[in-house]
Parts: C-alpha cells; structure tokens; sequence
C-alpha cells in the first residue's frame, strides 16, 4: 500500500479460503505512517493516472482494483477493507470531482454505495453508481469472464447518484399512495443533508417534488 506521495506505507491482503475464521481483509495495523481510514488502495503516481483519465473509479476490494488496472482501468481505487471515509474522500478531492463507484453486486454493495455516495456529495463530487447485473459479483468476476471492452461498456451505463437512489428507494413502494411517498421521502432525508451545492439540492428538490406531485416546500 502507497501513499499520495508514492511512498510505501503499508501491507494488505485479502483471504482466499471462503471457509475460515481469518478476517475478509487484513492490513498492517495503524501506525505513525499508516492510518487505514485515511489511505486508497491503487493511488500510483501521484493521482496522476486519475487526474489523465478525469475520474476515479471507486471499488470495495483489493482484487477489484488489480483486475481493473491490470485490464487498463488505471484510475480505480479502493478503500482498505473497510468502509469508505470522509478522509478518502478528501484525499480523492485533490485529483478529481468525478467518481464512479463499483461496488458489489449484493445488498451489502448497495448499501455501502449509498453511504458513501452521500459521504462523496458532502465534499460536492459528481457521483455515478455502477450496477453489475447477473450472476457476477463484483468487477474483478466480471472483467475476468467478460473482458475489458464488456467493462468499458457497462461503465457508460453508470447512472448518476440521485438516479440510482430513486430506483433503489422505490423499489417495493408505492409512491402514489400517501404511505408510499412519506416513506420515499424519508430515505432521501441523509442525501439531501449531505448535498452541500445549493443549486443541485434545488433541482432535486424541484425533480421529486414534479415525480412524486407534492409542493417542494
């Protein structure tokens, strides 16, 4: 594990066995020159790779983002094992305002999509969410059966951040009934605390007041 400045700070690894005791992910412990919550994994050159590319593309693990750089996608990160953090949110601010996240494809990668979604608004990035559909978990299955080019095809797909909640949220909802739309607008209550750009909080405001028919007050 390196840090901003190319210097080797750390090591991590991930267990291959499924069935075992062992810690998904394990890292050097914190210390004066390594403190996990604050470091990405894949940060080479100095950010310059996401700087050249104009985004980072956000994953959960560390075979994540070897199969992606080995398959060109020099610009993904990940958190080190653990959830992502407002610190790795600064840190990826000094390189790019545009993220996209890839996260797994479970229910647990959903959620911690959400949360650091709203983590990223905080600090005002434009945030796109990968969704990887079928029977591949994650972006190092997939890159592994279906290749670079099917990679590259399905991250233009990405959906913005606010897009992908609407669809996670009213799934299983009604939202033209009265209980359907309060219970909608209540899972959105952490995304708009977190959007810090009035502009932005306005129009998404102005959207769900239009697609739900409620006054945007």
């Amino acid at each position: 594990i390196y840090n901003d400045k190319m210097k080797l700070i750390g090591f991590g690894g991930r267990k291959i066995e499924e069935q075992s005791d062992t810690p998904k992910y394990l890292n050097s412990p914190d210390s004066p020159i390594f403190k996990k919550g604050k470091e990405l994994y894949g940060l080479y050159n100095r950010g310059e790779n996401i700087r050249k590319k104009g985004l980072a593309i956000l994953m959960e693990g560390y075979l994540d983002v070897l199969s992606a750089q080995k398959n060109g996608f020099i610009n993904s990160v990940a958190s080190l094992g653990t959830a992502f953090t407002d610190e790795q949110a600064q840190l990826l601010k000094k390189y790019t305002n545009n993220i996209i996240i890839a996260y797994d494809n479970d229910e647990a990668g959903k959620n911690a999509t959400i949360k650091a979604g709203n983590i990223l608004k905080r600090y005002d990035f434009n945030v796109r969410c990968l969704s990887i559909k079928g029977e591949t978990k994650d972006p190092d299955e997939y890159l592994r059966k279906y290749g670079r080019k099917k990679f590259l095809d399905i991250l233009k797909t990405s959906k913005n951040y606010f897009d992908f909640l609407y669809e996670e949220f009213s799934e299983n909802l009604n939202i033209n009934e009265i209980a359907g739309k309060k219970e909608f607008i209540q899972k959105f209550k952490d995304f708009f605390l977190n959007i810090t750009n009035k502009t932005e909080r306005n129009l998404y405001i102005n959207k769900i007041s239009v697609e739900l028919g409620i006054d945007k007050d």
